[in-house]
């Protein structure tokens, strides 16, 4: 299920976040017999919000779960260049590596190249089939904020391009 987000007005201020609408990208021979394989991106709420602070003056929304989560201006700041990261990432066939969240939750994680030490910004994805038969796979992306990141902790990383053919030609979404 992609999300389409429409504006939000919070603390007097609208922010638009068409820059996060679903798009396509094309990965030229990737799919079978050497034709294109194709990806949707899409985000979730969560790369311009945190975990729901009553205290904050900014709007609350809710998530695709249905929880309550507080506009952050400093997540949609850099939200703004979140499509291009991504874009950039997947046609670089840049690492990724599977990543446990505070939840137990298994998510695949990615962040700007070069992966080194030092404060990233790690974007939190997943990937799938897609239900439409004209897109191979739905790339969401769950998450995205600065961290700290020890790139020697980093086990078991991998070439993009693998993760999206190992969905792809298993039919199976990861992780």
């Amino acid at each position: 299920m992609t999300i389409n987000h429409g504006p939000i007005s919070s603390n007097g201020t609208n922010y638009s976040l068409h820059h996060l609408q679903p798009f396509r990208i094309i990965l030229q021979g990737h799919a079978r017999d050497g034709t294109d394989l194709i990806l949707r991106l899409s985000f979730n709420s969560h790369v311009y919000s945190t975990a729901h602070d009553a205290a904050s003056l900014e709007c609350v929304i809710l998530d695709k779960g249905g929880h309550s989560r507080t506009f952050c201006t400093v997540r949609y700041s850099l939200s703004r260049r979140l499509p291009g990261i991504c874009e950039a990432l997947i046609l670089n066939n840049d690492y990724t590596w599977q990543s446990t969240d505070r939840n137990r939750v298994n998510n695949l994680a990615m962040c700007e190249s070069p992966l080194q030490s030092g404060m990233k910004y790690l974007i939190v994805y997943s990937v799938f089939p897609s239900r439409r038969p004209d897109i191979h796979l739905e790339f969401n992306v769950k998450s995205a904020y600065e961290k700290t990141i020890d790139a020697t902790r980093i086990k078991n990383r991998q070439k993009i391009r693998q993760i999206l053919k190992q969905s792809y030609f298993n039919n199976r979404p990861i992780p």
